[in-house]
């Protein structure tokens, strides 16, 4: 997912709209780049993100690798996003490898409720 689709999903799940659902709501992103981390980190220090900041934890790795998805602790999630990277050139590509992602999620946690966002609607028979 891009920085900006991140930022837009936080705030939105986290929305003060939403307070009394999410009162107690945590927020886990698992990124594949430490530079994408550190400017999500960033910008959630800032003034006017202090009500959620508690609440978003960010962290490197890969919904592929066991060890990170256990080191987030994805098998006591109650729902798990999956969010391509929605300014890849190869969309069809892209759903593919959500897909996959997907089935790796599924491994680790099979009963935890699992949303992907695929990029074409023609790839939801995959």
């Amino acid at each position: 997912a891009s920085i900006e689709m991140a930022k837009d999903f936080i705030l939105e799940l986290l929305h003060q709209d939403h307070a009394e659902d999410a009162e107690a709501m945590h927020v886990v992103l698992l990124l594949p780049g430490w530079e994408t981390r550190g400017i999500l980190r960033q910008w959630l220090s800032q003034k006017q993100h202090k009500r959620i900041q508690d609440r978003v934890h960010v962290f490197q790795g890969s919904v592929m690798q066991k060890t990170d998805l256990f080191r987030v602790r994805a098998d006591t999630a109650e729902a798990i996003f999956l969010l391509p990277n929605m300014q890849s050139p190869r969309p069809g590509q892209e759903d593919i490898e959500t897909v996959m992602r997907y089935m790796a999620v599924r491994c680790i946690a099979p009963a935890t409720w699992v949303i992907l966002l695929l990029m074409r609607g023609a790839s939801r028979q995959l």
